[in-house]
């Protein structure tokens, strides 16, 4: 008989590892815009807004100290409020 909480903990590794994957697949891409606007477009800097996901994203890229992470002037976290709707 299989444990349901191995499967469980499986479940929650690998679904950990798939999400650590695309936050770091989102780094890398943040990392190349932020590149092509400061070369190629000559911006002095960027801010950056995340939602929900896109905050992880934002923190991960600039813990990273990716190359471009110091042309980041600011970053905006926006999270929607949870309204409770009583019937």
């Amino acid at each position: 008989m299989h444990d349901p909480q191995f499967f469980l903990v499986f479940s929650f590794l690998h679904l950990k590892a798939i999400l650590l994957k695309c936050i770091l697949q989102d780094a890398i891409e943040l990392d190349q815009l932020i590149n092509y606007l400061i070369n190629k477009e000559e911006s002095e800097g960027v801010v950056l807004l995340g939602h929900s996901t896109g905050c992880q994203n934002i923190v991960y890229y600039m813990r990273t100290n990716a190359a471009c992470s110091r042309a980041v002037r600011a970053a905006i976290f926006y999270w929607p409020q949870v309204v409770e709707v009583s019937t």
